[in-house]
């Protein structure tokens, strides 16, 4: 498998994942106010710039435009304008500094105007070949995006990481920081790179493998940010998890086999966050006790009263009603 295949089929990968994700979203409705879509912003802004990186769709594009390399100043453009999407929504959080926030503030319109000014030049007089302008094009955005991802992206990713209490949140935390760390690393490397492929060449071939290799890292990276976190609840709350499905298992069985009618205005909960585990597990006690009275299966009514004869306190009643066997 080359690179430009490995590259695409990466892309693939993603473009399904993202899809899948994005359209269980809208139908569960988290796509409703200006926040998720802010979020949901970032997200395919990361994604299309992933997509410019599979070499036939940057040939695709250039061709459409005569061979002028309008992919790669799409590709910067999109860095720029996702990096000041993330940049609106943790300014919020008060994670900058104000110098930061001023100096970015105006420097961000300046680099997007000097890519765009430059390529105009370029389209307009072609002084030089496309790939010396590419490789130059090039070298200037990297050397603008290591300080900002240093600046802009690193610093928040590190304060979220610090700040956060919820396991599972906290690892999704720790993929944002190497991410970024990624990206760092590839912005880095591949400025090296073409700097040594004249001053340097026997470091070139180094330097373009780790360029490539952090390449695919970003984009496993990213297929690992979109990975729901509840699929890894049971890797960080195993005994609690347990015992709601044991509950919720017996839940089913109650409801299945009582007359009662099903208690009203049951949350919908993440099971990823630890409080909110706690009151499903609450709401699965409570939905049993309401309705056991009307069971139609009298063993299964009389071992539950059994549990609630001995008044037990409600951590108890949670480990006695777990361990009756449906």
């Amino acid at each position: 498998m080359n690179d430009t295949t490995l590259i695409f089929s990466l892309n693939v990968l993603l473009w399904f994942y993202l899809g899948y994700r994005f359209i269980t979203a809208v139908r569960k409705r988290k796509v409703t106010d200006g926040a998720s879509l802010h979020a949901w912003s970032i997200i395919f802004g990361c994604y299309l710039i992933a997509v410019l990186m599979v070499d036939p769709i940057e040939m695709r594009i250039d061709a459409a435009f005569g061979g002028l390399p309008v992919s790669v100043l799409a590709r910067t453009l999109l860095m720029f304008g996702t990096i000041y999407l993330y940049f609106i929504g943790m300014r919020q959080d008060q994670v900058y500094s104000a110098a930061v926030e001023r100096l970015y503030l105006w420097l961000n319109p300046v680099l997007i105007f000097v890519c765009v000014a430059f390529f105009g030049v370029f389209a307009a007089t072609r002084f030089v070949t496309t790939e010396t302008f590419v490789s130059v094009f090039k070298a200037i955005r990297d050397a603008a995006l290591i300080p900002l991802i240093l600046f802009i992206l690193i610093p928040p990713a590190l304060h979220l990481w610090r700040n956060e209490e919820v396991r599972a949140m906290k690892l999704h935390r720790v993929t944002n920081v190497i991410l970024y760390g990624a990206g760092l690393l590839q912005a880095v490397s591949e400025l090296v790179w073409m700097l040594s492929i004249d001053n340097a060449p026997a470091a070139a071939p180094a330097l373009a493998a780790v360029e490539r290799g952090s390449t695919y890292f970003i984009l496993l990276m990213f297929l690992v940010m979109m990975f729901p976190l509840r699929s890894l609840a049971a890797l960080f709350y195993p005994v609690r998890l347990l015992l709601y499905w044991r509950l919720l298992r017996l839940e089913k069985t109650v409801r299945r086999l009582s007359t009662g009618r099903p208690p009203k205005g049951n949350l919908s909960l993440r099971l990823t966050h630890p409080d909110e585990l706690e009151l499903a597990i609450y709401q699965k006690v409570i939905a049993i006790l309401d309705r056991y009275p009307s069971l139609r299966d009298a063993r299964l009514r009389r071992r539950i009263q059994q549990v609630i004869d001995h008044k037990p306190t409600f951590p108890e009643i949670v480990y006695q009603l777990a361990a009756i066997r449906p």
